[in-house]
This record gives structure tokens, sequence and C-alpha cells, in this order.
């Protein structure tokens, strides 16, 4: 993917890559341009926690957020003439009324990654984003399929993947 990569897929919708790391799904049948910035998929575990550092200025407690399922892909280096063989966009029938969630999110774009094992969680958040075709940033044998959704529906979110080949 390279700064303006488009290839249309499934009719209306189209990815784009900009910087080779963000990805856009183009929304259909919308006047003007829209585009879903997406996100991957990240499983939660909400847990309240007690605040006792600082109650009065931030309340007596809030809710944490921490991952449940790995989160540390860089996307596939995938040639701009090839990005509707590399990727592929599904949308539910039915919209929920409240779509702003991971388990309710109304479009999944499913991607072609591989884990980058040395990409890890710094200061409770995920660490600098690594290197990555540049570098020859080692990464997972195995090239696994990951899920991108809506940016409104996350709460963890990796919005930005390094590229890897």
């Amino acid at each position: 993917m390279h700064v303006g990569s488009t290839a249309r897929i499934a009719g209306q919708q189209a990815i784009t890559g900009i910087g080779a790391a963000v990805v856009l799904v183009e929304v259909a049948n919308v006047p003007g341009e829209h585009y879903l910035v997406g996100l991957l998929k990240i499983g939660e575990d909400r847990k309240t926690v007690k605040n006792e550092k600082d109650p009065v200025a931030y309340g007596q407690e809030y809710i944490e957020v921490r991952p449940t399922t790995p989160w540390n892909y860089g996307l596939l280096h995938v040639p701009d003439d090839k990005l509707a063989e590399n990727f592929t966009i599904s949308t539910k029938e039915q919209v929920a009324v409240y779509p702003w969630t991971v388990a309710n999110a109304p479009i999944l774009l499913k991607a072609k990654a591989k884990k980058i094992p040395s990409w890890q969680l710094y200061n409770d958040m995920a660490g600098p984003l690594p290197y990555s075709i540049t570098s020859d940033l080692e990464t997972g044998k195995d090239t696994e399929e990951v899920t991108l959704i809506p940016y409104g529906c996350t709460t963890l979110r990796i919005a930005q993947f390094p590229v890897v080949r």
C-alpha cells in the first residue's frame, strides 16, 4: 500500500492506504467523501477500580480496560494491484441500535497480518510503533487473518500498523 492506493472491493467500497499503515474504508452511497478508519478488533476485559490517588478530582472509581487477545500485529505489505485480493469487507445486514461496540461493529474488514513478538506493552500501553520493512523486523512465521472495525466501535485502539513482509 502506498499513499493514495485504492482498490475497489464489493462494489462501491474501497480500501485506501495512507503512509502504508492506516486503513480507510470508503463508505458507499453517501454523498461526498466519507471514510471509516479501520482498527484492530481487540478483545476487552473491563474491571472497575477504586480510585485512591485522586478521587476528589476524578471520582471514586474508574473502569480499566485491558486486552484479552493479541494486538501486536503488522499488516502484510501488499502491492497496489493486489489490495482487493488481500482485504475483504463484510457488513452486517441489521445494524444494532447502538453500533459503537466491538460486538456490534456494522462493518468488518479482514486483512492479512503477522504477529510482532518484540512489540509489547510499555507503561500499560502499546509500546512505540516498531520500524517495519526497512529494518527487517522480526515477525511470527504464520500469516494470520485479523479483523479491523470502525474506530468508534473500539476502546482499545491500534490504528497505525507496521508493514511487514
